[in-house]
């Protein structure tokens, strides 16, 4: 049965506390960043806390409370059986992809941002619903969450791994690295070629553990996001250069000169 459908079959009780919930997001939340308001990461890890204990929603804004508290027994009786399943389901089909994959790719998506995993757990919530993109990382503490419907079996294996490269303590050290590369050449990295590397790493690191037949049905998050997007300039020189040096044939060093070197001309020049 659609949402949609779903929301006609509301109660009149249920269908204006729901309205009084998405009016109150529409209104006081839409605008803001998931990414990048403090105030959201704020009450993401405020929510988070209270999902992981005994305690109750007091921590949380009063009139957010109010709304939440309202709107929680027509979200459990209506949609939650439906998107819990679909979680499960999705953790399931990953816990399968992992159990083959997870130790070397941890180990190589370490070895090539020249990082470390750090000895806490990195948490990864999964959910009906993230963001447009169907997933996304906040950092302070590092908080990835994935949407159980938008990527499947390898796609999901190669986003998880992609979020995880969002961490502080992978994304700090390539944006120093990308920092210095560009020095180097006198010019700055374009804003988001650091995001360009998280999509091609994961995604070739994977490509290069799969059979010959994986390999060959395997169209990844990457190759559409390049596909579709304006950084698909930057995806081919990055492709040309970095994945040289996922595959040992280059130092770090020298596949982040090589890409500066190709695009620093262009941001001297803008």
């Amino acid at each position: 049965m659609s949402e949609q459908t779903q929301l006609g079959d509301l109660e009149e009780g249920e269908r204006q506390t729901w309205k009084r919930t998405v009016d109150f997001y529409r209104e006081r939340l839409i605008a803001d960043d998931l990414l990048f308001d403090q105030n959201l990461i704020a009450l993401r890890g405020g929510l988070a806390a209270i999902a992981c204990s005994a305690l109750g929603p007091e921590s949380i804004d009063t009139e957010l409370r109010t709304v939440l508290v309202d709107a929680m027994p027509v979200y459990r009786q209506r949609w939650w059986p439906e998107h819990h399943t679909a979680n499960m389901v999705w953790i399931q089909s990953q816990f399968q992809e992992l159990k083959s994959y997870e130790a070397i790719l941890a180990e190589r998506l370490a070895e090539a941002y020249g990082g470390e995993w750090p000895p806490e757990r990195l948490r990864v919530d999964v959910a009906a619903y993230s963001n447009w993109a169907g997933a996304y990382t906040t950092n302070h503490p590092n908080h990835v969450t994935i949407s159980s419907t938008s990527y499947k079996g390898l796609e999901g294996l190669e986003i998880l791994f992609h979020e995880v490269s969002h961490a502080s303590f992978f994304e700090q050290r390539i944006l120093a690295q990308l920092a210095a590369a560009f020095r180097r050449h006198r010019a700055d990295p374009p804003g988001r070629l650091f995001h360009v590397i998280q999509f091609v790493t994961p995604a070739e690191l994977l490509r290069s553990l799969l059979s010959v037949e994986e390999r060959d049905s395997f169209h990844s998050v990457a190759d559409r996001v390049a596909e579709r997007s304006r950084w698909s300039d930057q995806y081919r020189i990055v492709l040309e250069h970095w994945k040289p040096f996922l595959e040992g044939r280059v130092e770090r060093t020298e596949a982040l000169d090589r890409i500066a070197e190709k695009l620093a001309p262009r941001r001297n020049a803008e």
